[in-house]
């Protein structure tokens, strides 16, 4: 996790400083389609940190932590990728009671 907060203050300094979350969650999926695990897992960091600061809430938000999970578990980092599926299954179980 390291490596993705140190992608992450890089994203911060830049492109993502003053972006919307839909404008992150783009920026994300971009670097996951390019198969770029550490800048995805970094900008979903951001984008769940911008979420979780000023209590927002969103019906997708689930596939944002399904998102970060396959990510993480690009960087080899299994036990972040599950707690981050965790999150995204009691996500949807809260959305879908």
């Amino acid at each position: 996790m390291e490596r993705v907060h140190a992608a992450k203050c890089a994203l911060a300094s830049g492109q993502l400083l003053h972006a919307s979350v839909s404008r992150m969650n783009q920026v994300a999926v971009a670097y996951q389609r390019q198969g770029d695990n550490l800048n995805a897992a970094a900008a979903l960091t951001m984008l769940l940190e911008t979420v979780a600061r000023n209590k927002l809430t969103h019906a997708e938000l689930h596939v944002c932590w399904g998102n970060r999970s396959a990510a993480l578990m690009g960087l080899g980092l299994p036990a972040e990728a599950l707690a981050d599926a965790q999150k995204a299954v009691a996500a949807v179980e809260a959305s879908h009671p």
